[in-house]
């Protein structure tokens, strides 16, 4: 199934889906064993994500999150368009909700497309964007990198041994991002989006 052949319903509360958050599917599903697995979606945002990998992994279990109700609310009704009913939605910030549903060491698959953008770069982004998008869900902080961080560092205890990480970064982040992972972390790997920028960080917990 093509990413964008789906359509979505979204808001100027939620971020507008990107054709490179298509390349966090095509990891998922490369590295899926296509046996029953557990994926979470952290910051699920208007539910692209999850609602696709529904549709293509049906065997699995997807657990999709949000700190915002209005988000959630959105991500629904986008899965409900595309007679999704397996998706499990949890309210709260990053790792909390996954806490909370006890699922420290059950995760296959923890994909996150973050808030990636600096607040200087927010303020050279075009007044279009800017205009409609959802500054909370695109900027992370002064570097970028204050969602990102912590994704990596608190991921660890909720995947399972051989589990994988998959995030969507931001263009020129990779180096950075990549300096991250400890020696906790094996097969770490960057991938290149249609332009040739490192879009999509994909790691393996040991």
């Amino acid at each position: 199934m093509e990413f964008w052949s789906i359509r979505f319903r979204v808001t100027q509360d939620v971020f507008i889906p990107r054709p490179e958050t298509e390349l966090i599917v095509e990891r998922v599903l490369e590295l899926s064993s296509r046996k029953e697995e557990t994926i979470v979606d952290l910051g699920t945002g208007c539910g692209s994500l999850a609602v696709v990998l529904a549709k293509e992994l049906p065997q699995a279990h997807i657990i999709a999150t949000d700190i915002s109700r209005r988000a959630l609310k959105i991500a629904r009704f986008n899965a409900s368009l595309q007679e999704v009913s397996r998706v499990r939605w949890v309210r709260g910030r990053l790792f909390s909700p996954l806490e909370r549903i006890g699922l420290r060491q059950k995760c296959d698959f923890i994909v996150s497309n973050p808030p990636y953008v600096s607040e200087s770069e927010w303020e050279k982004l075009s007044d279009e964007i800017r205009s409609h998008e959802p500054k909370k869900a695109l900027v992370a902080g002064a570097t970028g990198l204050e969602v990102i961080r912590p994704i990596i560092k608190e991921s660890l205890p909720y995947l399972k041994p051989g589990g994988f990480l998959v995030l969507e970064i931001g263009e020129g982040q990779s180096e950075d991002v990549l300096s991250l992972f400890d020696s906790k972390w094996g097969s770490i790997k960057s991938h290149q989006d249609l332009s040739g920028i490192p879009r999509v960080v994909a790691a393996k917990k040991k």
